[in-house]
């Protein structure tokens, strides 16, 4: 599969980018869990707009960059845990 990429280098980025085959796509179309978390999303957005509890209200914003800052440890923790098994 790397063989067949590397001979696709010359083509545009946006076609390289969105092939189907050596590409992650496949995988994601299948993820249920990648569903349920954008389903998630699309709730927790629609419920926003509607209108927010009062307890999100009372949150400050040093609370929530404190859950951020947790957050961004955790995805760089994630990223290179991934990156070291290649």
């Amino acid at each position: 599969r790397r063989r067949a990429a590397l001979r696709h280098n010359n083509e545009n980025y946006l076609h390289l980018l969105f092939r189907w085959d050596g590409t992650v796509f496949r995988v994601l179309v299948n993820d249920a869990l990648l569903y349920v978390t954008v389903i998630i999303y699309i709730c927790v957005r629609i419920q926003a707009r509607v209108g927010l509890p009062a307890f999100v209200e009372s949150l400050s914003s040093s609370d929530i960059a404190i859950v951020g800052g947790f957050l961004s440890f955790f995805l760089v923790l994630f990223v290179n845990q991934s990156n070291a098994r290649f």
